[in-house]
């Protein structure tokens, strides 16, 4: 009878493979906008509110400094919606966040 080499079952069997980590889901990237309120001579206007509707249906208000700044932070990706009521004129914008 033939001679038949079958290996070492030891070296045959498969290595176990080290168990996996689940990656954790990576959080979408946070936007910020920093804009200045001015009016048609380029003067800061003071006291303007914008509410801020997020994509995510979240929203915050901000409100322009003393040198009609506005700063928005955190902003996740998506359609942004700025509606102001300033001198009882509705003022919207869309924007889109990338």
């Amino acid at each position: 009878m033939p001679e038949t080499n079958v290996g070492n079952p030891i070296e045959a069997c498969a290595k176990p493979k080290p168990p996996v980590t689940p990656k954790k889901p990576q959080e979408p990237q946070k936007h910020f906008v920093n804009f200045t309120i001015t009016d048609d001579k380029g003067a800061a206007i003071i006291g303007v509110t914008l509410h801020v509707v997020f994509a995510d249906d979240t929203s915050s208000e901000v409100t322009s400094d003393k040198d009609g700044k506005i700063s928005i932070q955190n902003i996740p990706p998506g359609e942004v919606k700025l509606l102001s009521d300033w001198r009882q004129q509705k003022v919207g914008e869309i924007v889109l966040i990338q």
